[in-house]
């Protein structure tokens, strides 16, 4: 399939503003024979060395996981509610500030804990290895032979939080596109890739490593591992040995939301993927936790505004057992 086909159809996937307006093109992409991943994974880049975007959205960001034959540096500017998981099973809760690299080859997701943002999410710029190749023969800094992994740079409120300002630019002259603006992006880019290695190392980190598991990224792994059953906020603090009115202050703060809607939010986020792989209503619903049907069901509607069933006939499922 062409690249610019491509593009066109993951553009209409990112900028639908509404579930059914993603299933709807989820759908489309289907009905091509390829899934989701499997587009964004196919696309390549127009431009050999790189390419800056703006994400105007956490929903123009959320990706099922894949892997591109270049690398991805996304800066971070909202606390979105966007987490990223790599191949290694590093998640990244980004914030504002946060600045993640995916090198190339590297299997990744972004999700979304919620309904997706409106507001502004940050700056995406694509890597080619040309781009790299050609910098590594005038820079040694560049020169990199050691097994590569993702990274996580948290600069908000360091002196390194400027950096998105570089991003900034860097977008700003893809756009506008003025004389010379190759250069431009180019002369940034090499200070933009020096600066993220300086940053690294102030902040005690290396490029090439993963964040360190913190107290929320536990309980979100926890909760991914228990959705079938029964989960409370006691019983949770008492796994993590923290007090209850620390786990709700740190998903207030973090997350927005409380501790119990994310639970359930999330068991309704599984439970879109258990209804697209063909699983019976009445199977999603008891392997998401929820005690009955009906609960399930007036769970689901209200959160996305569609019933199960809907749900699954915009994905262009078939019958399948419910008590709808």
């Amino acid at each position: 399939m062409e690249n610019d086909k491509i593009r066109k159809l993951l553009d209409q996937y990112h900028r639908s503003t509404s579930p059914e307006g993603r299933a709807y093109a989820e759908r489309k992409i289907r009905e091509l024979g390829f899934t989701l991943a499997e587009v964004h994974q196919m696309v390549k880049m127009d431009n050999p060395y790189f390419e800056a975007r703006r994400v105007e959205s956490a929903c123009d960001l959320t990706c099922p996981a894949h892997r591109h034959e270049f690398a991805e540096i996304l800066c971070c500017m909202s606390n979105s509610g966007v987490e990223c998981q790599t191949g290694g099973r590093e998640r990244f809760l980004l914030q504002r500030g946060d600045i993640v690299v995916i090198p190339a080859g590297i299997s990744h997701s972004f999700l979304t804990r919620e309904e997706p943002a409106k507001n502004s999410a940050g700056y995406m710029i694509w890597v080619g290895d040309e781009y790299i190749r050609a910098m590594s023969e005038v820079y040694p800094y560049f020169r990199y032979t050691g097994e590569p992994k993702a990274a996580m740079l948290r600069t908000a409120l360091t002196p390194w939080e400027n950096i998105c300002e570089l991003f900034r630019g860097i977008v700003q002259e893809a756009e506008l596109r003025a004389v010379g603006w190759e250069s431009a992006v180019g002369g940034m880019m090499a200070v933009l890739m020096t600066q993220l290695g300086r940053a690294a190392v102030s902040l005690g980190q290396s490029i090439q490593t993963s964040e360190k598991p913190e107290l929320l990224e536990s309980i979100l792994a926890y909760v991914d591992t228990v959705l079938e059953e029964k989960i409370t906020l006691e019983n949770t603090a008492e796994r993590f040995w923290v007090s209850q009115s620390t786990i709700t202050h740190l998903f207030w703060e973090k997350m927005g939301v409380s501790f119990y809607k994310y639970v359930t939010q999330r068991r309704l986020a599984e439970a879109k993927n258990l209804i697209r792989e063909g699983m019976s209503m009445e199977k999603v619903a008891s392997r998401v936790g929820f005690g009955d049907y009906s609960a399930f069901y007036r769970a689901f509607k209200q959160e996305f505004g569609v019933s199960p069933r809907d749900y699954r006939n915009q994905m262009g499922g078939g019958p399948s057992g419910s008590s709808e």
